[in-house]
């Protein structure tokens, strides 16, 4: 459940997102490092991953879509897609919100294609809390330390030094247009 002092600031579709994120975490991989179990597979097949693909975005995708936030109108499985869109839409922020996605980046930069000249995305996840400690819920991680391909759901703080961007939730009007 969502702690009380997180509720009073957000709006209620991202206190239900982030209440129902919060029930996933301990999703597990079965068997560890195959990128499946039930759960995963439904959100391949939600958004049309191949069963196996890295899930992270997925498990982000799932949760926001579920409660009406934002997420890409396409690849939501892939983080450089999550990016573009954003940065597109207007979502693309460099100040964390609960709710927002936190995308993480290895500092490369793609050189060709559709994310030519974009920061590599490696990595995505759902901010639960921004103080007193900036916390996420994320999914194809591992209980400590950071991983682009763990094996659970897990409650975290955030590196700030990997972040690319913040997500918004657009859950607003006028980010929802």
């Amino acid at each position: 459940m969502l702690p009380a002092d997180l509720k009073a600031i957000v709006s209620p579709k991202v206190a239900a997102c982030l209440d129902y994120a919060s029930t996933l975490v301990g999703v597990t991989e079965v068997p560890l490092g195959s990128n499946r179990a039930p759960d995963i597979d439904a959100w391949c097949r939600e958004f049309g991953s191949p069963l196996g693909s890295y899930w992270c975005a997925l498990y982000v995708g799932h949760v926001r879509k579920t409660h009406g936030l934002w997420v890409p109108s396409r690849d939501v499985g892939n983080c450089d897609e999550w990016v573009l869109q954003a940065r597109e839409r207007g979502l693309a922020s460099s100040t964390p919100v609960p709710g927002a996605a936190a995308v993480f980046t290895n500092w490369s930069r793609h050189t060709s294609g559709r994310y030519k000249g974009q920061h590599d995305a490696v990595h995505i996840s759902l901010v639960l809390r921004v103080t007193p400690r900036l916390e996420d819920l994320g999914g194809n991680t591992t209980l400590t330390g950071f991983s682009r391909n763990g094996d659970t759901v897990a409650k975290k703080g955030i590196d700030r030094n990997r972040i690319l961007c913040w997500v918004l939730p657009g859950d607003t009007p006028a980010a929802a247009a």
